[in-house]
């Protein structure tokens, strides 16, 4: 059989591209591959007795239109639930002194020649009265005086450096929560990135969890009988002939046939595939980054929660690195919220130390925070990603770069998708969608 399009990847990118066939070409015969034992990708709710929190992608804004637009279609908006984006930050000195985050830094509003994305970050007016007078409004107003190419060669921090100073980069280091986007992404990407964090942005998750969008997808593409969907098929490589692509996987003898084969996957995994050998330059201009959450349950009937009472959501500058509250009534929190290094820590922390060792670590970072021993968790989980998010790294024109992606050789009925390559939407299940969307329209042409 030749089917008239070869999916690659079955996590979110992947899984909207072949809804969208299914609804505007429903006599197209379509292969999705996928290489774990379910679909989703980095969308992946995790449930037991004890908690319902996502292991993977954890929130969306009004911004993103797309999976706003999805979530309506599936017939789950009445389930989104509204959360808030304001942190402080609580040095690890067991003072538990609660002070500004970089994320809620006052910003004022007067700066008429700034564009709307700036104005509309530089609108937010939380943690008035609390120390951190502005960081980011300094690298931000900074940075429209600089070319976008000056910009894209430095790393955040570095700009950063030169903007603000030692000491107060040094507050930002401490204080930001994520690691990352200091020292991985440019400049230019960074800064836009700020609008997609800060606290004037209304943030939302689902009630039951986000694989219920990953549940739905699938749902309503299996209706589709010319539509075939494979788990545990791992792609090892693609070949070009006559009518279109021939696609290996280590599981089968014998290739997939397609007329039109999509790469809905990693930077990681693209540049293993050999046929994109040429691009590895490009490619290596997105940079995956690990991520980290640590979810913990504390016993409501013994009161060992009461602790979470009006607990902030807050960044802190030890190895917990941000601390987000899920549920005061259950006892649930998102105990520790990290990326790149400290997320590698906790990786080959709990593989050494297991569960219990975590907990032990978590009560003493915990006290270093806070000053108080908190109770040992019912149950603790840790969910680790080996790339996580991609990062617009250093030197990257992502303008050009996403572009070039949706079908980076022009003569072959290849595209790719996924968040790794989004201009815009890097890092949220947003930019799944919408490189999706741009592939979209390249096979509709």
């Amino acid at each position: 059989m030749i089917y008239d399009a070869i999916v690659i990847g079955g996590g979110i990118s992947g899984l909207y591209l072949v809804y969208k066939i299914s609804k505007k070409y429903p006599d197209w015969k379509v292969l999705l591959l996928e290489k774990n034992e379910m679909f989703g990708g980095r969308v992946d709710t995790y449930h037991d007795r004890y908690m319902t929190v996502e292991a993977g992608a954890g929130r969306f804004n009004d911004g993103h239109i797309l999976l706003v637009q999805l979530i309506k279609e599936l017939g789950l908006s009445k389930k989104i639930v509204n959360i808030s984006s304001s942190a402080v930050y609580i040095p690890a000195d067991g003072s538990g002194e609660e002070k500004n985050s970089v994320l809620d830094a006052p910003l004022e509003k007067s700066y008429g020649f700034l564009d709307p994305l700036f104005v509309r970050i530089l609108d937010a007016r939380l943690g008035e009265t609390l120390p951190n007078a502005g960081l980011v409004t300094k690298i931000v107003i900074a940075s429209k005086f600089e070319s976008r190419k000056f910009l894209q060669n430095q790393t955040f921090g570095e700009y950063a450096l030169r903007v603000v100073g030692e000491k107060n980069f040094e507050f930002i280091k401490q204080s930001f929560g994520y690691y990352s986007e200091l020292v991985i992404m440019n400049a230019y990407d960074a800064i836009k990135l700020m609008w997609n964090l800060g606290p004037q942005n209304q943030f939302h998750s689902l009630t039951g969890g986000f694989s219920q969008i990953i549940e739905r997808m699938v749902l309503k593409i299996s209706r589709n009988k010319n539509i075939r969907l494979l788990k545990r098929r791992e792609v090892s490589d693609i070949d070009s002939v006559e009518f279109g692509f021939s696609v290996f996987c280590k599981e089968n003898k014998n290739p997939f046939f397609g007329k039109r084969c999509i790469c809905a996957v990693t930077k990681n995994v693209l540049e293993k595939i050999p046929m994109f050998s040429p691009l590895k330059n490009i490619i290596q201009k997105v940079n995956c980054g690990t991520l980290c959450r640590i979810y913990s349950k504390f016993d409501v009937k013994k009161g060992e929660h009461l602790w979470l009472k009006d607990l902030p959501k807050f960044t802190t500058n030890n190895n917990l690195r941000m601390v987000i509250p899920i549920d005061f009534e259950a006892g649930v929190i998102m105990i520790s919220y990290t990326d790149n290094i400290f997320a590698d820590f906790w990786q080959k922390f709990y593989l050494k130390k297991g569960e219990i060792g975590v907990n032990k670590e978590l009560q003493r970072l915990m006290k270093q925070v806070l000053g108080i021993m908190i109770p040992m968790p019912v149950e603790t989980r840790v969910f680790y990603w080996g790339c996580g998010v991609g990062y617009w790294g250093k030197g990257a024109d992502s303008r050009a770069i996403s572009s070039l992606m949706v079908q980076p050789f022009e003569e072959k009925k290849l595209y790719v998708c996924g968040e790794n390559f989004s201009e815009n939407n890097q890092q949220w299940m947003e930019g799944g969608l919408d490189t999706a969307e741009n592939v979209f329209r390249k096979i509709c042409l």
